[in-house]
């Protein structure tokens, strides 16, 4: 993403095809390309949107950032209205990517035309005359040779003397983007920063393939984050009781116990069992699973099969419980992962247990009769349930990255507005749509002597009565200049349909607002800043 001609589709073309063009060909809406690359050993597609950087055709490339992971936003270093106009594409992708923790590298391209003259200063002394050509744009010296032939075929002098200029050298020494400003830049907004050339081919891969790198180990990171939580909260998280009543669905009995780990037997899987309409099957590490670090206790796992049949996102919701049987007291010792809660199994974690069932010594302790002549049962119980309660509900807490948690209201002609609430536009952070309310001249406490600015879920649950979104949140009006401090208010608070705005009767005195030594009030212009910290959003599950 980024303006149009800052050299888009040639970074994507000398990616996935190693090939550039001289010729201008302005992207339309938006063009795709898929690219396989290797990392770790494993192939990973990736999914590319040239998006235009053309205006009339924004609504259009806009729909494109609601699913995207990462972007590549590319200025053109000779040109620095493009690196300006950077902002203004952040705050677009802010607007209207649905992905808080997207990815995003600043890429400053055609870095060839910095390092080097773009046409070499021998090959314009071949030629003599006034032809100018930009030194820039490498096309304009190619066309110079059908500038000349015109010239040639329409000069009534034969002699006529010619010479080639070389134009807008200026703009190699001072309009450029230099290296140090768009680092800058990329580290204020929490960007990783490369600079590129199509053209040479500096850095093209590197682009992309840090940028799918990164994707690539964030999402692998969180998903072993997850599993190895999941696993370790279900271990901790434990029910034990005990009862006569045999295993409803599955019992295993082991004679010669301790030949397992003689035979070298580190898992076993049992048969296949049905319970609740599906297909299960333990597995019973002896010595404890090494994989997870065990090697003093037993680990037993429940495992769903034959899963191929099952639909596409599939997933199965179980109450389930192991049992050990106790020779002595004739009852089961019963185990319950995660204090009895529902335990949810799909197509990414088909495997749910406990790494430390129970330790060896307390398996083994005569006094406890769970082995027994060197024989011992295990059984299992599976109960399918449905995926929610008439109650379940989902709290989802977002902390937003600096560069999608801030929205910029400018309100021009302030001396002009009535007393009534003024409206800003709507924003996206967080998954929720927000607005700003402003009473000029006050409201409530703050009536007729402050300034009152307040912030509202906006179009949020509007066809439900139980929604509840939570938001830590600075409002801030700014100075213009230099000198002097930004007016800052900070809170937080819980959004109801009852209670759908919050905020600042009393944000600043009228008359500090409207004092011109404070700086908040310019060319009769106010601006207000809304910046979101952290989203919090309650729904109900059914």
């Amino acid at each position: 993403m980024g303006d149009s001609c800052v050299g888009k589709s040639n970074l994507l073309s000398r990616y996935c095809h190693n090939k550039f063009t001289l010729e201008f060909n302005s992207t339309i809406g938006v063009e795709f390309i898929s690219k396989n690359i290797n990392i770790d050993g494993k192939v990973i597609k990736v999914q590319i949107w040239d998006a235009s950087g053309h205006t009339k055709v924004r609504a259009i490339t806009d729909a494109f950032y609601r699913s995207a992971s990462g972007a590549l936003l590319v200025y053109d270093v000779t040109r620095h209205i493009t690196f300006v106009n950077t902002q203004r594409w952040l705050a677009d992708l802010k607007n209207h990517a649905d992905n808080p923790n997207m990815v995003v590298t600043l890429v400053g391209n055609k870095i060839d035309v910095r390092q080097s003259v773009m046409v070499a200063t021998e090959v314009g002394k071949s030629f003599a005359a006034l032809l100018v050509y930009d030194v820039t744009r490498h096309i304009t010296f190619v066309n110079t040779q059908r500038w000349l032939a015109d010239l040639k075929n329409h000069a009534d002098n034969p002699n006529m003397v010619v010479t080639l200029v070389g134009n807008k050298i200026d703009v190699r020494q001072s309009v450029m983007v230099a290296t140090e400003v768009g680092k800058s830049f990329a580290e204020k907004e929490s960007l990783d920063f490369i600079e590129t050339s199509a053209l040479r081919a500096t850095n093209v891969d590197k682009a992309f393939n840090d940028l799918v790198n990164n994707l690539y180990r964030n999402q692998i990171s969180k998903t072993r984050d997850i599993e190895a939580q999941e696993t370790m909260a279900l271990s901790r998280s434990v029910s034990i009781s005990s009862g006569n009543n045999e295993p409803a669905h599955y019992k295993l009995k082991i004679e010669a116990f301790s030949l397992l780990s003689e035979a070298g037997i580190i898992k076993y899987d049992s048969d296949v069992f049905e319970a609740g309409g599906y297909k299960w099957k333990l597995e019973l590490y002896p010595k404890g699973n090494e994989k997870e670090y065990v090697s003093d206790h037993i680990s037993v796992y429940l495992v769903i099969c034959d899963t191929q049949s099952l639909a596409r996102g599939w997933e199965v919701h179980v109450y389930f419980k192991i049992l050990i049987y106790d020779h002595i007291r004739h009852n089961y010792l019963t185990i319950q992962g995660d204090d009895g809660k529902r335990t949810r199994f799909h197509e990414k974690k088909t495997r749910w247990g406990f790494r430390k069932l129970i330790s060896l010594d307390s398996f083994k302790g005569s006094e406890n009769g769970y082995l027994y002549g060197d024989s011992c049962e295990f059984g299992a119980e599976v109960f399918v349930v449905p995926k929610y309660a008439q109650k379940d509900q989902c709290l989802s807490m977002i902390k937003l990255p600096t560069t999608m948690n801030t929205h910029t209201w400018t309100i021009p002609k302030f001396s002009t507005l009535t007393d009534g609430p003024l409206y800003s536009e709507d924003f996206k952070a967080g998954q929720v749509k927000w607005k700003l309310s402003l009473y000029p001249k006050g409201t409530k406490a703050g009536k007729n002597t402050n300034l009152s600015i307040f912030l509202r879920p906006h179009d949020f649950g509007s066809d439900s009565d139980e929604w509840r979104v939570y938001a830590k949140f600075n409002i801030r009006l700014k100075i213009h200049g230099t000198e002097g401090t930004h007016k800052n208010e900070e809170a937080d608070h819980w959004f109801c349909k009852t209670a759908d705005g919050w905020g600042f009767p009393c944000f600043m005195k009228l008359s500090d607002l409207h004092d011109s030594k404070n700086g908040f009030l310019f060319n009769d212009t106010l601006i207000v800043e809304a910046q979101i910290l952290i989203v919090g959003i309650l729904k109900n599950l059914v």
